[in-house]
């Protein structure tokens, strides 16, 4: 009988010992272990069951691998402005650029909105001002840092719970077999907030790039490590999957990318093979959809699409380094984007200005070259010191329907950027037909800006003119502007290439396009505009011919918007701009007498006004040509390019 009893022990002590290797009195550290892979669970140093809140063989075990795997972590210098984080330590956060920084008290206030702009509070719960706090403490490992950045984070686990009641809620759902459901949480009244999947993502891609740097903190107990693992390999996964963002293409590409960060974690987390597996499938349907055959990008702000063909490079970079086989149109995709922003790029090396563009290029492309050394991108990435420029000088994008003209490559050439085509996806403007205009390193035709987000009564109303065809260099009828496309058009990525004029020949080149949806906030006004727009190479001249076809007698007024430090006269059909090394003579004829007058700083109606960054606004001048007359009717615009001229008047 006595092997009998024994057997008997045995198997009674045996699911009472698996048990212990699994659960622990903490539920906190309990979630977290069931997350771990065998192998992670394995190299903690203490049995599961024995890990105490306070102890920190979690960090160790988790974080530390993370921290060691980073490319000359080690001999790293981290730097930081000491003023910064003095404000910091203090809740005193700056965001967006148009604010003054924000006093949060003693107890941060998750809600505050700086003139009731949402978007404020919204970026600040996307945490990515923590930075220098993490850098400080890596750079002193003075404890004070290390302790307000886990006391910051855990300060926003606890008080922005999912389901707060504080926030709006859409009806909960699960993209993914597995997969709890889950809703998406905006602020009252408004379309973002802390727990859209895009807030997830950010916060996700900090925290995976801060956590490992605080893995030695006294702070990173395995109560923290477990409390902040279980948020993101949670709440912030579930959001992620749950919610793609197809509908705005970089929203959806920057997700996906933190689901294959995560998926990278696949030897330590059980769910992140999950992540891998759906990350890269949004990826291959992004680059197929969103990047055109012709390198152009649906995403129309360059802003945007410019951060997507980066998202893009990464993860191909990424995924070479975990031996993945990257899929040869991925990389032909993104070899085409970056051909795209370097044909468009300004002389300064800049962005066309479409929807919050405007941004360095050079660096981005710099950077994607690196898969593909290509010398026309080391030129504009190196700023001319190597490599060559490209050999063409203009440039047309049939899939997006964007032109580019210019004199040359460099710094004082004449640039013009033009879009005849329909929008694809993403951010934009009601500006179809708009003509950007640069020369001898001065804007002398802009894009606006576009202001804000949100904010007081007057802020949204200034935005929504920015974005307005009054605001750019396009046309209106009766006074009203384009709209984004007819009733129950699919503003998705473009199907096919757009069927548009083009020339491009040794002495000019031309292009033109139409927007056909009507004018008015239903397009109720159903006039059809075409613009052709022809570059006079050696005359350094452009001329536009906008063309009307309609029935009946409209207003027609073409908007030609001014940077602030323009000076403009008028004259009788003509009109001069001057800026400080060149200038803009303008001449109009119609077969209807055109009345020109000037604009500045006008608010009933909105006019002439310029935004150059988030929450910054300045007057500047507004160059409006109006015709009357019976449809259809033409008015052809000269523009003369004048460069080092002292004495336009």
């Amino acid at each position: 009988m006595k092997p009998l009893f024994c057997c008997l022990i045995l198997t009674l002590l045996i699911p009472r010992a698996k048990a212990e290797e699994t659960l622990n009195p903490d539920p906190e550290i309990s979630t977290l272990l069931m997350l771990l892979t065998p192998e992670t669970k394995s190299s903690i140093a203490k049995p599961p069951f024995e890990l105490k809140p306070e102890g920190h063989e979690l960090a160790e075990a988790i974080l530390k691998p993370m921290y060691e795997s980073r490319e000359g972590i080690h001999s790293k210098k981290w730097t930081f402005d000491s003023r910064m984080v003095d404000e910091l330590m203090h809740h005193r956060v700056s965001l967006l650029g148009g604010y003054p920084t924000q006093e949060l008290g003693s107890k941060i206030d998750w809600f505050r909105a700086p003139s009731g702009d949402l978007q404020w509070p919204t970026h600040l719960s996307r945490h990515t001002w923590m930075r220098p706090l993490v850098f400080a403490w890596r750079g002193t490992l003075d404890p004070k840092y290390s302790a307000e950045v886990l006391a910051i984070l855990r300060d926003w686990i606890e008080r922005n719970p999912l389901n707060s009641p504080e926030l709006s809620w859409s009806q909960p759902r699960s993209a993914a077999e597995g997969v709890p459901p889950t809703a998406q949480g905006v602020f009252p009244g408004y379309c973002d907030g802390p727990w859209i999947s895009l807030s997830a993502h950010t916060r996700a891609d900090l925290w995976l790039d801060i956590l490992p740097l605080l893995w030695d903190a006294p702070q990173m107990t395995n109560e923290n490590t477990a409390i902040l693992l279980n948020s993101l390999m949670r709440e912030h996964l579930w959001m992620m999957i749950n919610y793609d963002r197809w509908h705005t293409a970089n929203q959806y590409l920057s997700v996906a990318v933190s689901l294959v960060r995560i998926g990278a974690l696949r030897h330590v987390f059980k769910e992140a093979a999950l992540a891998d597996k759906i990350g890269w499938e949004r990826i291959l349907r992004f680059a197929k959809a969103q990047v055109y055959p012709d390198g152009s990008m649906a995403e129309c702000a360059f802003g945007y699409s410019s951060g997507s063909a980066m998202g893009l490079w990464s993860v191909i970079q990424s995924g070479e380094k975990q031996g993945k086989e990257i899929p040869p149109e991925l990389r032909e995709r993104v070899r085409l984007s970056m051909q795209y922003f370097l044909s468009c790029a300004t002389p300064a090396g800049n962005s066309p200005r479409i929807a919050q563009g405007g941004g360095d290029l050079r660096k981005r492309v710099g950077q994607i070259n690196l898969l593909y050394h290509d010398p026309a991108a080391t030129w504009l990435a190196s700023e001319g010191k190597a490599g060559h420029p490209p050999e063409e000088t203009c440039f047309h994008f049939p899939w997006a329907g964007h032109a580019v003209m210019r004199s040359g490559w460099d710094s004082a050439a004449t640039w013009l950027f033009f879009e005849p085509g329909p929008r694809g996806s993403g951010h934009h403007d009601l500006s179809q037909l708009g003509i950007q205009l640069i020369a001898n390193g001065d804007w002398l035709l802009v894009d606006p800006g576009f202001y804000t987000y949100g904010g007081t009564e007057d802020m949204v109303k200034m935005g929504h003119y920015l974005r307005s065809s009054a605001a750019h260099n396009v046309a209106l009828v009766d006074g009203e502007g384009q709209i984004s496309g007819p009733k129950g058009k699919n503003l998705g990525p473009n199907r096919e290439a757009g069927e548009y004029h083009w020339t491009n020949q040794p002495e000019s080149c031309s292009a033109s396009g139409i927007y056909p949806y009507g004018f008015g906030e239903t397009g109720n006004i159903k006039v059809t505009h075409k613009r052709s727009v022809t570059y006079d190479k050696k005359k350094d001249m452009v001329r536009v011919v906008d063309t009307f076809t309609g029935e009946g007698i409209h207003r027609l007024d073409l908007r030609w918007q001014c940077a602030p430090e323009a000076t403009v006269v008028l004259g009788e059909g003509c009109a001069t701009i001057t800026m400080p090394h060149s200038g803009l003579e303008m001449t109009f004829e119609s077969s209807q007498k055109a009345k020109i007058t000037l604009h500045k700083g006008e608010k009933e109606p909105f006019s002439g006004w310029y935004s150059e960054g988030y929450g910054k606004l300045e007057p500047a001048f507004c160059l409006n040509v109006s015709v009357n007359g019976k449809l259809p009717l033409t008015i052809t615009s000269i523009l003369q390019v004048r460069k080092n001229v002292s004495s336009l008047n």
